[in-house]
């Protein structure tokens, strides 16, 4: 009775409402130096973070900020990725991601500057 059709169509629509509120808080919140991907599909952001960054370090802080996030380790079963963590965008409001973004913007500034000193 073409449910399946619609609710694909509803999803795809809240997907990409929530990715497009995760690239807006990221361009607003994230320090200089921090990259992520652009997805054209699924439900994951790729976060790249300066050299000196690691992932593990901004995990502690980010758990200060009451926020989350699998470091990119995780995915790469031959090592690697100690700079790198991936954002889901799935199951959050467009409010909450915004929130989450800003404290995760915090933690990572805060883990930049203790590298410079």
């Amino acid at each position: 009775g073409g449910f399946l059709e619609q609710h694909v169509r509803e999803i795809r629509d809240t997907y990409r409402e929530h990715c497009m509120a995760m690239l807006a808080a990221m361009d607003k919140y994230m320090p200089p130096g921090v990259r992520w991907t652009r997805p054209q599909g699924g439900l994951f952001l790729w976060v790249i973070l300066p050299e000196k960054a690691e992932t593990v370090d901004v995990l502690k802080a980010a758990l200060e900020e009451r926020v989350a996030f699998i470091p990119g380790s995780a995915f790469y079963p031959d090592g690697g990725g100690e700079h790198t963590l991936r954002l889901t965008f799935a199951t959050a409001s467009p409010e909450m991601i915004d929130e989450a973004i800003k404290r995760l913007g915090r933690a990572i500034e805060k883990e930049l500057v203790k590298q410079q000193k």
